[in-house]
């Protein structure tokens, strides 16, 4: 409190603007589930929605007083961002005129404009390290409060979510509901919770090596989230899951075998876990309640999860959730061919999905992969500066191989935790509007910082 008085005397517009920050970053976790007005025009306003175009404002007014211009001193990586976010506008709102269904482009053109004034703002602000460091501890009292939240939908049932198409699993015999808490499925929910934890880990990494108490609250999360993806059946998560844990076994190999060993046995358990499949799902509907139990991959073979018998032969399925993915996937690279590289503009991917009937009667259209999706939608516009973040970012990776042993461990996190992404943004139907996967980029790009500019502080990933 004493440092917020001393900050508030010496730059009262900077610490309102700090202070407006922490407190968006803290709202973007509860989304319309405390409080929510319905606006004519403008829709369903909550906190976050109301408090971001503020700390924009102030943000604006500090940037002119302050004459900090947004390109100055930017990475390369920051920069490739910048045009991300130039792509992303201007395309989404050239999309407009040529929208299939100009609703659905307007409102994911909306959310679109929150999302990236979100994570530019964390790119500026928490260039900061003790903003940095206010924004993580918030980060992790938010995490840890919708994980105990979790936890307990999963015991007792939902605590926001009011709808009557409830989904539960069996595990071990005993009934849990899949958890949502604050969003509006459990994929969203559980891809928030990872998103945000590889998160705080990159962010710790980065500040210096765990210590004993650390390690332990690494794995009691580890074992939370675990428990957590098996009660929402996200299977991709599993896998993220799997990878973090072995790269978390390699990092610490150098530092303490105890604590590599700890976590190559939790990996085990993991391993062990899924494959005694400890579910028992049936399908079973009752009282209004949608039970699903132990999932539909349980009874049947991996072939079977992804292909069927067509007309033309063996076909990815149209009815199973692996085979529909695969033939979304299928029809982004349609859709690429179709526009000649140059995408089919923001909306009209899924609006196509839906009617080609790509899966079974059209029932699901969204892509359920973030990075196909954009790339179908804008193109080769998105798809090189994707690329060209890529490469800025293995950098980490790059200088960690390069000096030796003591620094392969860091190294192989980081990787795993850019690999991870692309298996984490996949389980959800859309993350677009994940705001954790946002602060995930955000931290990535800003570890990476201390490579391309000169700070006092060794890099430690």
């Amino acid at each position: 409190m004493n440092d917020w008085k001393t900050a508030w005397k010496s730059d009262k517009l900077k610490t309102l603007l700090d202070g407006l920050w922490l407190i968006t970053v803290f709202s973007a976790f509860w989304g319309d589930s405390i409080i929510s007005v319905t606006v004519p025009v403008l829709g369903e306003l909550f906190p976050f929605r109301m408090l971001l175009p503020i700390t924009a404002l102030v943000f604006v007014i500090w940037s002119v007083a302050k004459r900090q211009a947004p390109w100055r001193g930017n990475t390369p990586a920051e920069w490739v961002c910048l045009v991300l976010i130039g792509v992303m506008l201007i395309g989404g709102a050239a999309s407009l005129p040529i929208a299939i269904d100009r609703a659905f482009t307007f409102r994911r053109l909306f959310n679109l404009c929150f999302d990236l004034c979100f994570f530019f703002l964390m790119l500026r602000l928490c260039r900061d390290k003790a903003l940095m460091d206010k924004t993580m501890g918030l980060s992790l009292l938010g995490l840890g409060m919708l994980s105990v939240l979790g936890v307990l939908e999963c015991l007792f049932g939902p605590i926001f979510y009011t709808g009557e198409n409830i989904q539960y699993i069996y595990l071990f015999g005993w009934r849990v509901a899949s958890p949502m808490v604050t969003f509006s499925n459990t994929n969203d929910f559980v891809t928030a919770l990872v998103f945000l934890s590889v998160a705080l880990l990159i962010w710790l990494l980065g500040k210096k090596q765990p210590q004993k108490k650390e390690w332990r609250a690494i794995l009691v999360i580890a074992c939370v989230f675990y428990y957590l993806i098996q009660c929402a059946s996200a299977r991709l998560l599993v896998f993220a899951v799997w990878l973090l844990v072995l790269a978390l076994g390699l990092y610490a190999w150098n530092k303490n075998r105890r604590r590599a060993i700890a976590l190559f046995a939790l990996l085990a358990v993991f391993l062990g876990f899924s494959l005694t499949k400890p579910f028992n799902l049936r399908g079973v509907v009752a009282d209004g309640l949608s039970l699903l139990e132990a999932g539909e991959h349980n009874g049947l073979s991996w072939q079977e999860q992804f292909f069927e018998l067509g007309e033309d032969g063996l076909q990815l399925s149209a009815e199973h959730s692996a085979g529909v993915r695969g033939r979304l996937l299928v029809h982004v690279g349609d859709c690429l061919s179709e526009s000649y590289g140059l995408g089919v503009g923001l909306g009209n991917t899924e609006q196509l999905a839906r009617s080609r009937a790509v899966a079974k009667d059209g029932k699901i259209w969204a892509i359920h992969c973030f990075l196909a999706r954009i790339v179908s939608d804008y193109g080769v516009f998105i798809l090189l500066p994707l690329l060209a973040l890529v490469f800025f970012l293995m950098k980490p990776v790059l200088v960690g191989l390069k000096k030796g042993k003591g620094y392969r461990g860091n190294a192989a996190v980081y990787a795993a935790a850019c690999i991870g992404f692309v298996l984490i943004s996949t389980a959800s139907a859309d993350a677009q509007d994940i705001l954790p996967m946002w602060m995930f980029i955000a931290v990535m790009v800003l570890t990476c910082r201390p490579y391309f500019v000169k700070e006092t502080e060794e890099c430690s990933l």
